[in-house]
């Protein structure tokens, strides 16, 4: 028979699952500023006639089913899925797992593939300074979320043994 998890490790349990939770909606919301980027760039790329291998827009903002559909789609699937985890007690290994695909994909997208979306191109194609900063500082804003993400996982996993509030979280049991 399992021991009844104590009022201060449910206390603890809430608590961490509440930090959790607004670490996720922020990596929602800075990522979702992130994908407008892409968007808005993406018509630029168009309307201004400019190479089109700078166009990392796609399906559902234009006709063509592009890898930032395919990113969209996984993203949004994934912070999702743990959020409605989260939110019923269950699962810090899904943030990890999450953090580090999410992470690999942005780093990957944005400092390694080719042609690699660096921040200075980023910067250059916005006609406005400001706004080109903007993007930038979001895109690093981005990796510190998805960081965020990975650290609390860890952090939670680590506090609690693995276990929180009578759960095994790395395995949301």
């Amino acid at each position: 028979m399992a021991a009844r998890p104590s009022i201060k490790s449910a206390r603890t349990a809430g608590l961490l699952r509440r930090r959790t939770l607004v670490i996720a909606w922020v990596t929602v919301a800075v990522g979702t500023l992130h994908f407008l980027d892409h968007v808005i760039r993406g018509y630029y790329v168009v309307d201004r006639g400019l190479d089109p291998s700078w166009n990392h827009s796609g399906w559902p903002f234009m006709s063509e089913f592009t890898p930032f559909t395919a990113s969209l789609i996984g993203v949004y699937g994934l912070l999702g899925a743990g959020i409605w985890l989260t939110s019923r007690g269950r699962v810090a290994g899904h943030w990890f797992v999450t953090s580090l695909l999410l992470g690999a994909l942005v780093v990957w997208v944005h400092f390694v593939g080719a042609p690699a979306e660096t921040p200075a191109g980023i910067y250059r194609s916005w006609a406005n300074p400001v706004a080109g900063v903007v993007a930038v500082a979001n895109t690093f804003a981005v990796i510190a979320a998805v960081l965020g993400l990975g650290v609390n996982a860890v952090v939670l996993a680590g506090r609690s043994g693995g276990r929180v509030g009578g759960r095994d979280v790395l395995r949301g049991r």
